[in-house]
């Protein structure tokens, strides 16, 4: 029995990685620009890092993403140490808080009222047109209750307290106004500074180490992590979102054609007759292997090989569409394992029909692996009819806002403390107004983590339509909106055109090799490589 474990990443032996000469001069992935960058994102963007932890690190029943040109284990690490030193952020806010409150309630009252309800106001103006009026209408009343009822609870304790001790707390409630926004302005400044010093010490250029990535002393969280550094560069996709190519980026272009196999050639009309070829998806897959990988070992009129080309048959599985299906999961300690119920994997490339599909990837990546193109090919032979697509994506750069990192000098110059005094003062109410709610949530980790379990288990026990596909690539999810240069964009196009080139012309050989007529592909190729393309520019 052949067997895919799209959670364990373990290639079956009908899934090998093809062209592997190719790919010996790509980068590392661990190393790669594009996975520095990203756990300086864990650091600086806290949405990224939740995101990742929740829906990779803490999702054990659902496949996850295959990798491309990243390593996942050390992003994962930097998003639990920067959530850890963000919780310890929160919880000294809010003991600045409490102190505030015994030395001077009202005052700190007053000014907590302030700030949360400038916050709220901040952001509902801002996503107003994102929400619908009665959601933007609940918002205020609740604000607006709020406040009225903190007034009046403050307006009976001040008309229920005699007026000397208003005048002997006068000094003392006065220090309210100076305690807490100086207090949380100190605990939000030693934050950022620790954030600075681990981006400056760990993740620069000259730095960076993924092996000296934070580590963790939950036995759980590292078996989890031995768990996806396996998992992660899988020959498997389970996918649960309309377009499969989950982990690819953007699809960008398509193109396919269908050809009559049984027309001959001219020169098999010559020499007389003779049975029809038999052509095959699996010879057609050969060939253009053969052809593509000539790029990466061949020097071309002199030019540089492409050493970042990288070939591989891959599987796609929609992860609701298991049940009643051939390919089936099955439950093991790491999550669902991929069994074909006896079907030879390899069978997958002709038979083009049910859940799982197997493509042709060839992926290119470049720009040190923060840019990466991937064009997937399917062929199938329907009859006597030759079917094929091409489906190409891009992974865009990684966001913009990572990069800070390479701007920052080694040492704490008076500008860069001018820059941290700066970004301290206008991300301190931000900070202070979202404590509560993020130590909350945090503290009901545990809870929120076995309820999920809990009601992931019992859907999958009574043979519900549970999805196990992948919902979240962590590559796009660091990935900018678009490239952030004009080369780049010149990259994907030359990637793009570069493969469909060499892949059509190995098809048209081979056909013509087995005595097809390709008067019809000749004309079909000239229009797919006419083709032009369009990408929208950065924002």
């Amino acid at each position: 029995m052949d067997t895919i474990r799209p959670r364990t990443g373990l290639a079956s032996p009908g899934l090998e990685r093809l062209g592997r000469d190719a790919a010996h001069g790509a980068p590392d992935p661990a190393t790669s620009a594009a996975t520095r960058y990203l756990c300086v994102g864990a650091h600086i963007d806290p949405q990224f890092a939740d995101r990742v932890i929740h829906d990779v690190l803490e999702e054990r029943h659902r496949a996850v993403c295959p990798s491309r040109g990243i390593d996942l284990v050390p992003i994962v690490r930097h998003c639990l140490a920067a959530r850890r030193r963000r919780l310890a952020r929160d919880l000294a806010i809010l003991a600045v808080l409490a102190a505030s409150v015994v030395v001077s309630p009202v005052p700190t009252a007053t000014l907590t009222l302030t700030a949360w309800s400038g916050w709220w106001l901040h952001r509902l103006a801002r996503d107003w047109t994102a929400r619908g009026p009665a959601a933007n209408l609940r918002r205020l009343a609740a604000l607006a209750v709020s406040s009225s009822l903190f007034v009046l609870g403050a307006g009976l304790a001040l008309r229920q307290a005699p007026l000397a001790s208003h005048v002997i707390d006068l000094r003392r409630e006065s220090l309210g106004l100076v305690l807490l926004p100086l207090g949380v302005w100190a605990v939000v400044l030693v934050e950022a500074a620790q954030t600075r010093d681990v981006l400056v010490r760990r993740l620069s250029r000259r730095a960076f180490d993924p092996g000296r990535a934070p580590a963790t002393a939950s036995p759980a969280v590292q078996w989890r992590l031995e768990d996806l550094a396996r998992e992660q560069y899988g020959h498997a996709t389970v996918y649960s979102s309309f377009v499969p190519f989950v982990g690819s980026g953007v699809p960008f272009s398509t193109w396919s054609l269908v050809l009559d196999l049984q027309r001959p050639s001219r020169r098999r009309l010559i020499d007389g007759p003779a049975p029809s070829p038999r052509i095959s998806a699996v010879d057609l897959q050969a060939r253009v292997v053969a052809q593509l990988g000539h790029l990466a070992r061949v020097r071309l009129d002199g030019g540089e090989r492409l050493t970042s080309l990288q070939l591989e048959r891959h599987v796609f599985v929609d992860g609701s569409s298991f049940r009643g299906s051939r390919t089936r999961p099955a439950e093991g300690p790491t999550g669902p394992r991929l069994h074909s119920g006896g079907t030879d994997i390899e069978r997958l490339t002709d038979e083009q029909a049910g859940p799982a599909r197997q493509y042709l990837d060839v992926r290119i990546g470049s720009w040190e692996e923060e840019l990466v193109v991937t064009v997937h090919l399917q062929f199938a032979t329907i009859g006597r009819t030759l079917y094929m697509e091409a489906v190409s994506c891009v992974l865009p750069p990684i966001n913009a806002a990572y990069h800070v990192v390479d701007a920052m000098p080694s040492r704490m110059t008076p500008g860069a403390l001018l820059d941290l005094v700066v970004t301290t003062t206008r991300t301190s109410a931000s900070a202070f107004c979202r404590a509560p709610a993020r130590a909350g949530r945090a503290l009901l980790t545990p809870i929120r983590r076995w309820l999920d379990q809990e009601t992931t288990l019992a859907a999958i026990r009574e043979d519900l339509s549970f999805d196990y596909g992948a919902r979240t690539s962590v590559r796009e999810l660091g990935a900018a909106p678009g490239c952030h240069s004009y080369f780049q964009r010149l990259d994907v196009e030359k990637y793009r055109k570069l493969v469909d080139l060499h892949v059509l012309q190995a098809i048209g050989d081979h056909l013509e090799d087995e005595g097809v007529d390709t008067s019809a592909f000749i004309r079909q190729r000239m229009r797919i490589l006419e083709r032009g393309l369009h990408l929208e520019p950065a924002t």
